[in-house]
């Protein structure tokens, strides 16, 4: 286990110890379900290890060393790509950069790892593992939609919280929103949905979506 995995292992640690008694309360499943943890601590734990089976293993009497070798032994690194893997890098406007060798990864603490690679010439901002496909597998996919008005709503980019930005055009006005669970919501200037649409600007089709 390298340095930087190892000390964010540490960090971990810590926050099993903090949140212990969240844990036996048993009701951290139901509050992953309403995407309140994403960006906290219990929601780092979630995304990296069996909790269940580290807390059935837990004990108030065990040691530091025994702590971090019982946590070490339960971590389950979720890497989808290695060292040498061939993958195209797909930004979240959906341009493909091809044909890039991983050099590196490392845990990211809210989930999953990031990834540097041979093409990747911003060395401070690795790419996340969702943005990456095995090298020739990605499927360019077209998510313009027709609206119950009969316009299209033209796909921009994804949102930091992955939902689908869109861009509206009528005869009086253009306008963006975002797509949240298959409604369309006008939008902030930071992409937050704000309130539904009227159901003329709601797409045709949602059984597409």
């Amino acid at each position: 286990m390298n340095e930087k995995i190892q000390k964010k292992v540490l960090k971990i640690a810590k926050a099993i110890g903090k949140y212990q008694k969240f844990f036996e309360k048993n009701i951290w499943k139901n509050e992953l379900k309403k995407n309140s943890l994403k960006d906290s601590d219990i929601g780092v734990l979630i995304n990296n290890f069996d909790i269940e089976s580290f807390m059935n293993k837990f004990t108030d009497d065990m040691k530091e060393n025994e702590f971090t070798d019982l946590l070490i032994k339960e971590y389950q690194p979720k890497n989808k790509f290695n060292i040498g893997d061939k993958v195209d890098f797909i930004n979240d406007y959906g341009v493909v950069f091809s044909e890039q060798t991983i050099t590196n990864f490392t845990l990211y603490e809210f989930g999953g790892y990031l990834y540097d690679t041979d093409k990747n010439c911003t060395s401070w901002c690795w790419y996340k593992e969702k943005n990456l496909k095995p090298i020739n597998t990605y499927k360019i996919q077209n998510f313009d939609m027709e609206l119950n008005n009969g316009l299209i709503a033209k796909f921009l980019h994804f949102s930091y919280w992955d939902n689908r930005m869109y861009i509206i055009e009528n005869n009086q006005r253009i306008f963006n929103a975002v797509l949240v669970d298959s409604v369309l919501y006008s939008v902030t200037d930071d992409d937050e949905p704000i309130e539904p649409l009227n159901n003329e600007y709601q797409a045709k089709n949602k059984d597409l979506l």
